[in-house]
């Protein structure tokens, strides 16, 4: 179980090793119109603002890890698979 910051370096690492990793976040990731992403630290925008608020948090977060993620990818051997780094990572081809 995988959680904070390193999540999605720990996927990669996770696979390279054959065991089966999932994302256990402190708060929710998942675009939603009921609330704003908690990151912000904000009240609600409204159920459109609140989704395309957890859009863009979400694509801010791929970018911090756009460079590095490939590259332990590309350290471990795993460098082939596709997917978004926060991906559930099974121990075999048909995950976990």
């Amino acid at each position: 179980m995988l959680a904070g910051s390193t999540a999605p370096l720990g996927h990669s690492i996770a696979e390279r090793m054959s065991l089966p990793s999932i994302g256990v976040h402190l708060q929710p990731l998942a675009p939603t119109g009921e609330f704003a992403p908690p990151m912000l630290r904000t009240g609600s925008w409204g159920a459109v603002g609140n989704r395309i608020a957890g859009h863009a948090v979400n694509l801010a977060v791929e970018r911090v890890f756009a460079a590095t993620v490939p590259e332990v990818r590309g350290t471990t051997g795993t460098a082939s698979r596709q997917g978004p780094p926060h991906a559930v990572v099974g121990a075999g081809p048909g995950g976990p």
